[in-house]
């Protein structure tokens, strides 16, 4: 099974890895690779003014391999470095399950090309490499790499739509809908404000909607009694393995212990299901408060996502 490698070529490759996300999820039926939520928000959010000025230069920092009849079967991407030890990049590698055995020369690109962007005389200059906790086979492969385990950095909750979704009651004045194209200054402040976010603004938010999984009835928001948005969460739909994903949710801190994400997230579980979505998956961290939450809306098993690093 032999698969070589070149460079991102544009819209129709970040069309073929949309495909390649949705084929592993069938092959794999976990997010053991990215879902398009992820992928779609890393380019329409994280690199939201690089969609505004054209630039793209994530363009550069992606490979693909192929097979010699054109099917592409991985691809290494870059994200901002997160974790107990903030890294400089982390590192990611959506692949195909029968393509395993090119992970390590996956790794040597991404290791190549972060060493080649090391700033002059920047010491350390880290890389890592988040995982889950029932993937030995990679954790194996980046000990003997020099990657060392740094410690768990969030949890992928998943939620069975089988089960009944609990209510997630409002108070009194507040409702939910989805969110309206005069109100993209209102949610950037509420989005802003949840996450400390100053940077974000109305131009971002609209850049989100170019997304091609974001779905306009699943960008829900709570509206106070005074027409404030004061919490919101953003749903996303496979519809082709029929999986649900929210990434972001947030509430506005002036807003927080009334219940209103609770509220929403039963909302967006509510359309999911009736797009006809039987899981429902959340990206987040491992505080008491973030765990009570989803608890709370019916996300009861998850995945430990563990961060592994090595210094250049």
């Amino acid at each position: 099974m032999v698969a070589r490698s070149r460079e991102y070529q544009g819209e129709r490759d970040y069309q073929r890895i949309r495909e390649l996300l949705v084929r592993c999820y069938a092959l794999n039926q976990t997010m053991h690779c990215w879902g398009l939520e992820r992928l779609d928000w890393w380019r329409y959010c994280i690199h939201a003014a690089e969609e505004l000025s054209g630039e793209r230069t994530w363009e550069s920092e992606v490979r693909l391999w192929e097979t010699e009849d054109g099917e592409l079967v991985g691809v290494v991407h870059p994200e901002w470095g997160i974790g107990p030890v903030r890294s400089d990049r982390d590192v990611f590698l959506e692949i195909h399950p029968g393509y395993r055995h090119l992970e390590n020369e996956m790794l040597d690109w991404a290791e190549a090309d972060h060493e080649g962007r090391r700033p002059a005389g920047r010491r350390p200059w880290r890389l890592s490499a988040t995982i889950y906790d029932y993937d030995l086979k990679r954790a194996e492969r980046l000990a003997r790499r020099g990657y060392r385990h740094i410690g768990l950095v969030g949890y992928k909750r998943r939620c069975e739509l089988r089960r009944s979704i609990p209510t997630g009651e409002l108070p009194l004045g507040y409702t939910i809908r989805p969110v309206a194209d005069h109100q993209m200054e209102a949610w950037a402040t509420v989005v802003g404000a949840a996450f400390d976010n100053p940077w974000n603004t109305a131009e971002r938010c609209r850049v989100w909607l170019r997304a091609p999984t974001n779905r306009r009835d699943l960008n829900l928001v709570a509206v106070a009694p005074d027409g404030v948005l004061a919490s919101f969460a953003i749903a996303w739909f496979d519809e082709a393995n029929r999986i649900g994903m929210f990434e972001p949710v947030g509430t506005h801190p002036e807003h927080r212990c009334l219940g209103l994400a609770r509220a929403v997230l039963c909302e967006g579980l509510r359309r999911l299901r009736a797009l006809g979505a039987t899981t429902v998956y959340v990206g987040c961290g491992t505080g008491e408060d973030v765990t009570r939450l989803y608890r709370s809306a019916g996300f009861t098993e998850f995945d430990e996502e563990n961060q592994w690093q090595k210094e250049f």
